[in-house]
């Protein structure tokens, strides 16, 4: 596995899609990745969306634009297209959830890090529990990254999206959870089509925008 060229692909947004779906054991490995992901203090406070149902992605597609994209074009609407892929992984802030075990306190840690067993759970807000919003943002971070990784690794594409009609996004997410609190940000996962720039957008196979598309960033990295 080249994983530099999984890192680099990582980092472009795919806006364009065939029908192929995403493989269901695929889905489980990128969820089940994703999720093992570090948090502060093992805290959760964060949940995770899977979308595969059309319509639902239509309409996810049909709200992931800022409020600002009104003022605009209507064809702005579309330059989000990568909220048109056959699977759509949706981060909801949440307030903490922390788990420990009550062992763990008297005996330690070594013996109960991989068990599930006398689990006791406190549920408090950020503010009770010291957790900024840039923290929470920090977790679903790490692990976005690494849905789309490893999505990437599996022969996929992959596009993040951070516009959203908030509201509207957060009343849509709510059908399915009340302990989403804000919307964090969303992936595309899915199979580009063939042939066509990746920043092309279709709707009913009719190419009706094409984004901008960003050079490589370089980072100031230092080696002490």
């Amino acid at each position: 596995m080249d994983w530099l060229s999984v890192t680099e692909n990582a980092a472009k947004c795919q806006r364009n899609w065939t029908d192929e779906p995403v493989k269901e054991e695929d889905i489980e490995l990128i969820i089940k990745a994703c999720t093992n992901m570090p948090t502060r203090k093992n805290i959760i406070d964060y949940e995770l969306f899977a979308f595969t149902d059309k319509e639902h992605i239509k309409h996810i597609f049909s709200i992931a634009q800022d409020d600002l994209d009104f003022s605009l074009s209507n064809r702005a609407k579309y330059h989000n297209g990568q909220m048109m892929a056959p699977l759509v992984l949706i981060w909801g802030r949440t307030d903490i959830v922390d788990q420990y075990l009550i062992s763990d306190y008297t005996e330690g840690y070594a013996d109960n890090e991989n068990t599930n067993n006398d689990r006791e759970v406190d549920y408090r807000s950020p503010e009770q529990d010291g957790t900024s919003v840039t923290t929470q943002s920090m977790h679903v971070g790490i692990s976005s990254s690494a849905a789309a990784i490893v999505a990437q690794s599996l022969g996929y594409q992959t596009g993040f999206c951070g516009c959203v009609l908030n509201d509207e996004m957060l009343l849509f997410l709510k059908q399915f959870s009340n302990n989403v609190k804000e919307f964090s940000v969303a992936l595309g996962v899915g199979k580009g089509r063939p042939g066509v720039p990746r920043n092309y957008v279709f709707e009913n196979d009719e190419h009706v925008y094409t984004n901008s598309v960003f050079g490589r960033k370089t980072i100031t990295t230092y080696r002490i």
